[in-house]
């Protein structure tokens, strides 16, 4: 590889410095050292370093560990960073490496502190073996004696305080046992164990063994192999001793092979010892030799061994190359022989340094090479099937080392270049557990799982230390690991292993003929095959059977003619459980298949056995899993004919699961050997190398299917030529590879699928994609990447599938796809799917299941593969690898998305129950009265109680069931405390919310259902059993809150997600959470803003929201309105918050301080202090007030002075501004703001209201109800001070326009003070207007207040008294608005009260108030009463309605006044006045079309909702008209909707008089829908013509049989279910004016009618309510007058019950919006349906249905649509009167009754 340029941050330091820790190694030498510091630290210099092929680079990490490699593995290391150029590769140290896990909650950042390149010293050097060798010798050295002289390994004796010496054996104790300990890879006796030295456990396993007889085997782990060390070992050893072991990791397999050769003095059987043959290990087998015959004149005995981290089946970490092996070593080993200086360490450094330069792999030391997990050494040892079991009694001791903090940056880089599953860093956990096959319960596990540990910290640890003496010394059945008896297996909990293994045949269940058949196809691996050469039916099983595999039998499944062997059955493990769940509704066909064959051959079978079932004439579903869906759509393009006729069949739908449909990657990565399967098959199989193995699978057709299709021409698996370049790059030119009749028959496939696949319709199929686990991933790609074949690997798919290559385009168009949070060969077995999978073949849909695809960082999309090394050789194990079952550890972690829709409509009828807030202090308003007005007063009632929330974290659960009389439709709601006015941050929101939606949640307590709960597994419920939790929201604080919509929103969301994740963890997720958001607006331009907001937000690249939004439209509710959309950011009001606050100095006051504070968007606030002299301010302010003149130096000279220069940009982008003051604030000026002198005042550009920051509120406030108005103008001062003219005028005015609009209106003007007074405190009102003169006084006991008499005063302690609190004051008076601080606290400080008006009425609860600050100007004063109340009684906001005013008298009287600034207005801007029904008004003029076209509108859906009384209706569309003719406006939308109007409100002859006009335009642009309704209204319009005159019957028959011929026309057109349902109609209206006497002709019409309904519920494929109803209704009423059965055109009977039941069953699966009154009235409708389908309804029916159509006409339903229905009961009526049967009779009279009494 080349050189590479490194660029970093950091000093380049002094050789002094760097070279001090290094000057003890002989061939190499330090060239340079550089400090690193963090990349984005800009004062620290850039370097540029070239890292050359022969140099070395050393990277010191912060937890003082060290990587040392060269330029391969420093790409490796930082791959991310790695940046191609013309000059070359380069990497940025960023200063940090992280892991590459997907599980963010383990992700480990380690800081690099510095880097250090070396370079050869000297052109020759030992070779690595003899630097081995060198460290050997210098780590091994025991007491003063140098281990130069030793061989393989040396006996020593071990003193209690741990010396070492040459074992003296004569000293030995003959009647104990010796206990020996034999140490780890790169260490020695004193390394290993010398932890122990001084322990209590140490002291008893002296005293138990005794001295003499505690033993070591100090050893060489690099140079020689364990059979060598052994050897060694036995010819010192004498003969006759019983042996307890204590060994350390590669310790563990010398003691394995002494224990083997104990028991077995020959060590292997025949089939072992040919694996050392075949793979030429010569050495072995003479070693193996000479041990025997050792054995032949020595007895020994193995008792019991503890062996702790051994590598039994080998370790990941020697499986790649020797450095990197040695670079976790040599960083462990430092720790143990205490610093970088030690002689020992500095020769294992030069090895490690030697190692990198050669890139030798293990194979070149073969003590390594035995813990390669590929080594024949390893596979012989662990061999499953081996002939020599062990008498001795095994303890494991396992651990991992995930969550330590000692060697971060260790755990980091082997997880990039080795580990995937738990490790303790040297040595994989799931290998400690294997090696030496052990005679049945003569294993025992002890799992050490904290996560804590490390490779040298086992001995160190008390808890591990206690464990060797329990084992070694204690009662083996009380150890406290775990007995197993099925020899060696990977425990985690409980027991499992051979037992466990179902593995078996499923088959699935008989065809009756009686039931819908569902086709189960299994996936690749996953059919039984029976090899029929066998000679005994155990032997007949080939796969998948573990027995045989252990003999080799793997080679017999390559392909021939006469292979004998045949599909036979599903696997059971994989299949039955699926297979019998569905078999509750399904009669369950399973379909084997040989999947090692061509899948046309297996379509052809799949065709035939498909003929065979459609004769049956049942439904037929077909579930397809990973292959078995590739065999489904390859049977779909082979075999299009019988696919056709399948695809018609009622109900008929496709289920994929995983299935490969685009191929997969992983294919070639099984061929070419990297695959876990191939590796584990060959350790099985010891017989077949992988390679063997490859030669026999590469020639499986069926698996060269599901290679990748070449659809984007990246890759063409069908070229023989690009498989050769593969093996080339894969670095074997020996490797199997596909032949090339074998690639010509794929490509022929690849092409059909190419050019065939695009014509499938996937309107019936649908697809679940998996998902793999944390540590696992799926492979994606593959590259020829200089030179070398790379794999790379994903998070997104399920471990053999990818979703881009899984799920077909046509599928995601349809949103046809689901995800489950399990693997791949999960997807067949996880039972918490299969209601699921039930779900989508009865529904076509599923709420089970998420239906979106989680998203995914950049860096998870795309890696370079680590290839997986599986231990566990168990034969369960075995069957799970091989039919892609997971285990349950480390699930990738998964929350499910919560759905969320945004339904346009009224929050009346919410889906869910309502989530609203309350802000602290404030009455029952707005959103909250819509809902109490629902819950028949009981947020009100719970107000008065002082039971509502109001503070952040409060909250209030209501719900309809649990409230008399009220509306059971309406869910309830959830009401969360806001706090303070003005004071609500999005955090708040957010926690408020998340407290609001857990207790909710709780109180719900909705489990999820288990067996113990309801009787069923939870698989076995259906759709409709299954509540879907939701709730639904508005948008909050929005208004008051000042926060936008998006803001609100998104706390709202992360509120609702923070509740789930803590119900989820406190209830252990046994408590069911939110699922579903539904987000309603009434709004039409609002809801589609939200909309995109939510998807926005599920955009969100910061994954914070955890939301699918899988509907792109609004879901369309009763109710809906639509107006002209505005700017959003005119909505928003800034809060400026400007408080007085005390400096102290200690405990000691030191003066005051106004402090202003600007909340930005809802989110952020920033403070500053206002700097400026007040008292200044104060004299200018009363300079202006007092002339009453505008002067812009003055307003300009304010802003400078009361606007923090921090602020003074801020403040002039402001669209509208609201003030929070305090009492001392509120004295300043804040209206008359002028930032440019040649500008406007702020307070004219932007809408500016107050807000009054006091904690002094009344705590309950009881708001009026009823529309009156007190007006109080000029009262008769007797010449106490002067009348004004100008109040006077004022007061009619204000009196004259509350009237006008609606308001009884008390006007006293030039009235004494007892009638004020008198009428102040016995009425209450909504409005109180007040004009006259005020004064303010200073002094104590002199009144503050409106004068109305002779010395007579309106004070804030009247005020004070009132119990029932106006909506909005209106305050006209001079100087009344003034504020003095100081008095007021004085005068609160005695009596509470506040201490003038403005203040009082604030405090008490009026929502808003204006009130004058100054002295005005009369006729200012009057044109601007005149524009507010022309506002704000029209509909307009508060804060938009001062700011018209404002506008309008600054624009009027220039300089002249400066009354606009003297308004103070407090409350807030979105302030509404509660009652307006309509925003058209009197004398109103519009200006664009669209504004008549959306109030018209509006008008029909609020007739529909019942939001409008008949009456305002009426009123609201006179005037409305009256605007249309004044504004001259016109437009054919117009006069639809006219028309329209005037359907709902039941005026048929109006609404046809518009439609005639519409019609007879000369260039029309009405729409069909039009022409439709004018057909319907027609029809209603006659029938009210006959009953009014009997004469005009004939007239009426005419009329509606033109109509009738208007409609057939129509169908000509096209015939869709609503004009034949408009046609059913017709006739029905037809009946209405028929003689009664004409039978025949009445049923003939009745017929009509029933098949005109019919043919629309046909048309709608039997899913819409209406025309299945009227169906029913008709025919039924057919069938008892004329006593026959009703037959459609194929002359087949109908169904009434069937027909009702199948509608009922699709309404609870699907339910469908409820966007117009019929959808509301479905359920009345079937009821109805229902009573006229019994033989003699029961009373208690007729209760139901008059209840169920009282429900529905007190929630919705215009005069119109209630005709509509008591037309349709009389119809029912008048033809059951001519019924003779008993059963019409009585239906007749009932549906009399009813009729009566609904009237």
């Amino acid at each position: 590889m080349s050189s590479i340029k490194i660029r970093l941050r950091g000093h380049e330091l002094p050789k002094e410095v760097f070279q001090q820790e290094d000057k003890g190694l002989s061939y190499f030498e330090v060239s340079k050292t550089f400090s690193v510091a963090n990349a984005t630290r800009s004062d620290v210099p850039e370097q540029l370093l070239e890292l050359k092929e022969e140099e070395i680079l050393q990277l010191d990490f912060e937890d003082n560990s060290f990587w040392l490699g060269d330029s391969d593995s420093i790409r490796q290391i930082f791959s991310k960073e790695l940046k191609r150029g013309a000059t070359g590769e380069e990497i940025y140290l960023s200063g940090e490496i992280q892991t590459d896990e997907q599980d963010r909650s383990l992700v480990q950042k380690v800081a690099i502190k510095a880097a250090k390149v070396f370079v050869k010293n000297k052109l020759i050097r030992p070779g690595v073996g003899l630097l081995a060798q060198k460290a050997e010798n210098s780590g091994l050295k025991f007491g003063d004696k140098s281990f130069e002289k030793y061989g393989p390994s040396v006996v020593l004796s071990v003193s209690e305080s741990f010396d070492l010496a040459e074992a003296d054996f004569s000293r030995i104790d003959p009647s104990k046992k010796c206990l020996l300990l034999i140490h780890g890879t790169g260490s020695s006796s004193i390394g290993s164990f010398g932890e122990m030295k001084g322990t209590e456990e140490w002291r008893k396993l002296v005293d138990a063994y005794g001295e003499s007889n505690i033993l070591a085997l100090q050893h060489r782990t690099l140079t020689c192999s364990p059979l060598q060390n052994v050897l060694a070992a036995l010819e010192s050893l004498p003969s006759g001793l019983t042996l307890d072991l204590i060994t350390h990791s590669r310790g563990g397999l010398v003691g394995d092979l002494l224990a083997r050769f104990a028991d077995h003095a020959d060590g292997f059987d025949d089939e072992e010892m040919v694996v050392f043959e075949k793979n030429d290990r010569e050495a072995d087998l003479e070693t193996i030799q000479k041990i025997t015959q050792v054995l032949q004149r020595k007895t020994l005995k193995v008792d019991r061994i503890v062996r702790v981290a051994c590598p039994a089946n080998g370790t990941t970490l020697a499986s790649k190359r020797l450095d990197m092996f040695l670079n976790v070593v040599i960083n462990l080993l430092g720790v143990a022989v205490g610093g970088a200086t030690n002689p020992v360490f500095l020769s294992m450094k030069e090895l490690v340094l030697a190692a990198v330069e050669t890139k030798d792999d293990v194979t070149v030391l073969p003590g390594l090479e035995s813990m390669n997990p590929e080594s024949p050494f390893i596979r012989v040892l662990n061999f499953r099937g081996t002939a020599k079991e062990l008498d001795s009694k095994l303890i494991v001791i396992a651990g991992s080392s995930e969550l330590s903090v000692t060697f971060k940056s260790l755990a980091v880089l082997a997880g990039k270049f080795f580990f995937r599953g738990k490790n303790d860093l040297v040595v994989d956990t799931a290998s400690m557990e294997f090696g030496a096959k052990r005679k049945e319960g003569n294993v025992f596990l002890y799992l050490e799982e904290t996560g804590k540990i490390d490779h040298i910290t086992y001995f160190h640890t008390e808890r591990v230390r206690k464990t060797i003496q329990t084992g070694l010394l204690g009662k083996l059945e009380e150890f406290s690991g775990q007995s197993r008896t099925d020899g060696i297996t990977f425990l985690r909990s409980g027991q499992r292993g051979v037992l466990g293994v179902e593995g078996g045949r499923y088959v699935g269940t008989e065809v009756s003929g009686k039931r819908p058949i569902l086709i189960l196809l299994p996936g690749i691996m996953g059919s039984n095959l029976k090899d029929k050469r066998a000679k005994t039916d155990s032997d007949r099983l080939l796969w998948i059977n573990y027995l045989r595999f252990l003999k080799g039998h793997l080679s017999l499944l390559k392909p021939s003619d006469q292979d004998g062997i045949e599909a036979d059955s599903l696997i059971k493990t994989s299949y039955k459980n699926l297979g019998e769940y569905l078999s509750k509704t399904y009669d369950v066909v399973a379909f084997p298949f040989d999947w090692r064959l061509q899948m046309e051959g297996n379509a052809a079978l799949l065709n035939l056995k498909i003929k065979e079932l459609l004769a049956y004439n049942q439904p037929i579903k077909m579930v397809g899993h990973s292959m078995g869906g590739v065999l489904t759509r390859d049977f779909i393009l082979y075999h299009p004919e019988t696919y056709q006729k399948l695809n018609a069949l009622p109900g008929f739908k496709i289920l994929f699961l995983g299935s490969p449909l685009g191929g997969s990657y992983r294919i070639p990565y099984v061929l070419f050997g990297k695959d876990g399967i191939i590796k584990l098959l060959a350790k099985i199989d010891i017989r077949n190398s992988p390679k063997d193995l490859l030669s026999v699978f590469v020639n499986f057709p069926g698996i060269l299917a599901l290679l990748p299709i070449n659809k984007s021409g990246k890759h063409d698996f069908s070229d023989r030529g690009f498989w050769e370049k593969l093996r080339k790059a894969s670095g074997d030119d020996s490797w199997p590879i596909p032949t090339e009749k074998d690639l010509r028959h794929f490509g022929e496939y690849q092409k059909k699928i190419l050019t065939q696949e695009k014509e499938i319709n996937y309107d019936n199929i649908f697809y679940i994609a998996g998902q793999s686990r944390s540590k696992n991933s799926t492979i994606s790609d593959l590259e020829i990447k200089d030179g070398r074949l790379v794999f790379y690997a994903t998070h997104q798919g399920d471990e053999s599938v990818t979703w881009e290559s899984g799920i077909p385009k046509g599928i995601l168009e349809r949103n046809h796809f689901y995800y489950a949070n399990v693997t791949h060969g999960g997807l067949s077995t996880e039972k918490k799917i299969f209601g699921a999978i039930e779900d989508i073949l009865t529904q076509g849909q599923t709420a089970r299941l998420q239906n979106s695809l989680p998203k995914a960082r950049g860096d998870e999309k795309d890696f370079v593969a680590k290839e997986e090394e599986i231990f566990d050789l168990t034969e369960e194990n075995t069957m799970n690898t091989l039919l892609g079952l997971g285990t349950d550890e480390d699930p990738i972690p998964h929350e499910t998305p919560i759905h969320v829709k945004v339904s346009h409509g009224d929050l009346s009828y919410a889906d869910y129950p309502v989530l609203a807030g309350h802000f602290e202090f404030d009455s029952i308003l707005t959103t909250e009265k819509v809902i109490d007005r629902k819950l028949k007063g009981e947020l009100s009632r719970l107000l008065s109680l002082g039971l509502y929330p109001g503070p952040v974290g409060t909250h209030q659960i209501v719900m309809s069931k649990d409230v008399s009389n009220s509306d059971k439709s309406f869910k309830g709601t959830v009401v969360v405390g806001m706090g303070v006015p003005g004071e609500l941050t999005p955090y708040q929101l957010m926690v408020t919310v998340s407290k609001g939606i857990s207790r909710y949640l709780t109180i719900r307590n909705v489990r999820e259902p288990l067996e113990a709960d309801s009787g069923k597994e939870p698989e076995e419920l259906k759709p409709e059993d299954k509540e879907v939790m939701g709730i639904s929201v508005i948008a909050l604080a929005n208004s008051f809150g000042g926060f936008s919509n998006e803001s609100s929103i998104r706390s709202i969301i992360l509120g609702i997600q923070d509740a789930n994740r803590k119900i989820r963890t406190t209830y252990k997720g046994r408590v069911r959470v939110i699922e579903e958001i539904e987000i309603i607006e009434l709004f039409h331009d609002r809801a589609l803003g939200i909309l995109r907001t939510v998807k926005n937000l599920e955009q969100d690249d910061s994954r914070e929201f955890n939301i699918s939004v899988p509907n792109l439209s609004l879901t369309k509710k009763v109710g809906r309105r639509s107006r002209i959309p505005f700017d959003n950011t005119a909505d928003w009001w800034t809060r400026i918050k400007v408080t007085e606050e005390t400096q102290t100095c200690g405990e000691k006051e030191i003066g005051k301080e106004i402090l202003m504070a600007i909340a930005t968007s809802g989110a952020k606030e920033k403070e500053l202090p206002l700097k400026a002299n007040i008292k200044n301010i104060e004299t200018l302010l009363e300079q202006m007030t007092h002339r009453n003149l505008y002067e812009p130096e003055i307003a300009k000279l304010m802003f400078e002075l009361l606007i923090p220069f921090g602020f003074k940009e801020d403040l002039k982008r402001q669209t509208n501004i609201t003030w929070v003051l305090d009492k001392h604030t509120a004295n300043l000026p804040w209206e008359m703001l002028q930032e440019d002198l040649n500008g406007l005042p702020l307070c004219i550009h932007s809408g500016m209201v107050r807000q009054l920051a006091t904690m002094d509120f009344r705590r309950t406030v009881a708001n009026v109800t009823e529309r009156k108005a007190l007006v109080v103008g000029d009262p008769d001062l007797k010449g106490f001070m002067p009348q004004l003219k100008g109040a006077e005028k004022e007061a009619g005015l204000v009196t004259d326009k509350l009237k006008g609009y609606g308001f009884e209106t008390q006007s006293l003007i030039k009235s004494s003070p007892p009638d004020i007074i008198l009428k102040l405190f016995t009425q209450n009102y909504k409005i109180i207007h007040l004009a006259g003169h005020g004064v303010f006084s200073r002094e104590e006991g002199k009144p503050s207040g409106m004068v109305i008499g002779n010395g007579n005063f309106l004070t804030t302690s009247d005020i004070a008294q009132m119990s029932k609190v106006p909506e909005f004051v209106f305050v006209n008076c001079c100087y009344l608005g003034q504020m003095d601080g100081k008095a007021e606290e004085e005068n609160q400080n005695r009596n509470r009260l506040a201490a003038n008006i403005g203040t009082q009425l604030i405090e008490i609860g009026v929502k808003a108030v204006i009130v004058a600050g100054w002295a005005i100007d009369d006729a200012a004063a009057a044109d601007f009463c005149e524009k507010f109340y022309e506002c704000l009684l029209s509909g307009v906001a508060f804060g938009e309605a001062t700011k018209s005013a404002r506008k309008l008298i600054y624009e009027r009287y220039k300089g002249r006044t400066n009354t606009w600034g003297a308004y103070q207005c407090y409350g807030d801007p979105f302030f509404k006045l509660e009652g307006l029904n309509s925003t058209v008004r009197q004398g109103q003029k519009f200006y664009l079309l669209e504004e008549v076209e959306l109030e018209l509108f509006n008008m029909i859906y609020a007739l529909e909702s019942k939001s409008i009384s008949l009456e305002d209706a009426r009123k609201t569309l006179e005037i409305l008209e009256d605007a249309i003719k004044q504004s001259n406006l016109f437009s054919e939308k117009i006069l639809e909707y006219q028309a329209e109007v005037y359907n709902k409100l039941g005026d048929y002859g109006q609404a046809i008089e518009y439609y005639q006009k519409l019609f007879n335009l000369e260039k029309a642009g009405f729409s069909l829908r039009a022409i439709e309704q004018y057909c319907n209204i027609s029809c209603k319009f006659w029938v009210e013509e006959f009953f009014k005159d009997g004469k005009k019957q004939s007239k009426a028959i005419e009329a509606i049989t033109q109509t009738i011929d208007r409609l057939e026309s129509l169908k000509s057109i096209g015939a869709t279910s609503e004009r034949l349902s408009l046609l059913g109609s017709a006739y029905k209206r037809k009946l209405m004016v028929l003689k009664a006497a004409d039978q025949e002709e009445f049923v003939s019409v009745l017929r009509k009618a029933a098949n005109a309904y019919y043919e629309a519920a046909r048309i709608s494929s039997f899913k819409v309510a209406y025309p299945i109803n009227n169906t029913v209704q008709l025919g039924k009423i057919i069938e008892i007058i004329t006593n026959e059965k009703v037959v459609t055109e194929g002359k087949s009977k109908l169904n009434f019950a069937r027909l009702i039941q199948d509608l009922e069953k699709h309404l609870d699966s699907k339910p469908k919006e409820k966007k117009d009154y019929w959808d509301i009235a479905t359920e009345a409708s079937i009821a109805l349906s229902k009573v006229c389908l019994e033989s003699k309804p029961k009373e208690k029916s007729w209760n139901e249905l008059k209840e169920a159509f009282l429900k529905v006409w007190e929630k919705a339903g215009s005069p119109s649509d209630r005709k509509a229905e008591l037309e349709h009961l009389e119809i029912l009526i008048t033809g059951l009167g001519m019924a003779k049967s008993e059963t019409g009779k009585s239906l007749w009279q009932g549906l009399s009754d009813l009729r009566n009494s609904l009237s």
